[in-house]
């Protein structure tokens, strides 16, 4: 049953493919709503009647929004670096840019600790605020220290449940200080669309889940690290979901730019590569598995952090030459696909 299963996965998987690549690039939205919305308008257009784009770090973005999405794309580097350590534990990965990428993390908590003026990011405004990223910053030193100091040792058991607790604790931490600055923003009138904050949780998610596959296949907590790999499956598809087709009661619309659009689909591909590979964790370990999941997840990564970009900035000119009905009926066919195969894919959690 199983292999069957797993046939018409793999046939599903090239159908959609083909699909993806013979159908225009972008997901379901209307073709003549498209076409009117897409053009970049210059200068003179946008002055009175739209909203001029916003990016990450410029200066028509607040300091308080930068600040938080800084915090967010920290949460994701943490988790990216609890997933090389377990890489490295399983044998699957070099402990060559672990140091630089801890770094990394601890010079961008730096920066939201004690702020940075060139960068627009806010120290803490608030006393509460600054105990939040105080603790973040304390539960993080430690548990960077314990991670490198388990380096080029066997990984034992009780180090891999330290790491587990102090992994749930820092989640817990930067959780707390994103709601610190939520709630600050909210009483200064600045406050993160549904849109940001769905697409920075994909980053965090990215590196999440394959933590939780990390650790239940090093037998840490199987039970509950299965359960949640289960749940950050439908919670990342959910994502996905909202923010390409909307949320009606998130406040989220379609998305209609081609730009945000070719990037969503490059995170739709790499996210169905992924979700499949997942369901190898209950009946392969090591190395070949860590190192799978490893390069499957950095691809998701990179292609995420390109649609947050779309999504802030879009920079791409719409397609043309495709009528209403070829790009309505191509692009609902790939839908199609897309469901068939990620419904393929977790047949696995159903048997284990």
């Amino acid at each position: 049953m199983m292999s069957s299963w797993c046939s018409a996965a793999k046939a599903l998987l090239t159908i959609w493919i083909l699909c993806a690549s013979a159908a225009p690039t972008g997901l379901n939205v209307n073709h003549a709503l498209y076409t009117t919305r897409q053009a970049l308008p210059s200068d003179a257009d946008t002055a009175d009647t739209q909203e001029t784009p916003r990016q990450l770090g410029s200066a028509t973005l607040s300091p308080i929004l930068i600040t938080l999405h800084v915090i967010e794309v920290l949460k994701a580097d943490f988790g990216f670096v609890t997933k090389e350590f377990l890489c490295i534990a399983m044998g699957g990965h070099g402990a060559n840019m672990f140091a630089s990428d801890t770094a990394s993390v601890e010079a961008g908590l730096n920066d939201v600790q004690f702020g940075d003026p060139s960068k627009n990011i806010i120290a803490p405004p608030t006393n509460a605020t600054s105990i939040a990223v105080d603790l973040l910053v304390s539960e993080t030193a430690a548990y960077h220290a314990l991670l490198t100091n388990s380096l080029g040792t066997s990984i034992s058991m009780s180090t891999l449940e330290a790491m587990d607790a102090s992994y749930t604790r820092l989640v817990d931490a930067y959780d707390q200080a994103l709601r610190q600055y939520e709630a600050y923003g909210a009483m200064q009138g600045v406050t993160e669309s549904k849109l940001e904050n769905y697409a920075y949780r994909l980053q965090s998610y990215t590196e999440r889940i394959v933590v939780k596959a990390f650790f239940y296949a090093l037998n840490v907590r199987q039970s509950y690290y299965y359960t949640e790999m289960i749940l950050f499956q439908k919670r990342f598809t959910s994502l996905i979901e909202s923010i390409t087709w909307g949320d009606v009661v998130a406040g989220i619309h379609d998305l209609t730019n081609v730009c945000a659009l070719q990037a969503m689909l490059k995170v739709s591909e790499a996210w169905f590569q992924l979700e499949a590979e997942l369901q190898e964790v209950t009946t392969t370990g090591g190395s070949v598995l860590s190192k799978k999941l490893m390069t499957s997840s950095n691809k998701l990564r990179d292609y995420v952090k390109a649609m947050n970009a779309q999504i802030e900035q879009p920079a791409c000119q719409p397609a043309s030459g495709m009528d209403d009905a070829s790009w309505k009926n191509g692009l609902t066919e790939c839908n199609l696909f897309e469901r068939l195969v990620a419904k393929a894919s977790r047949v696995y959690l159903e048997a284990g």
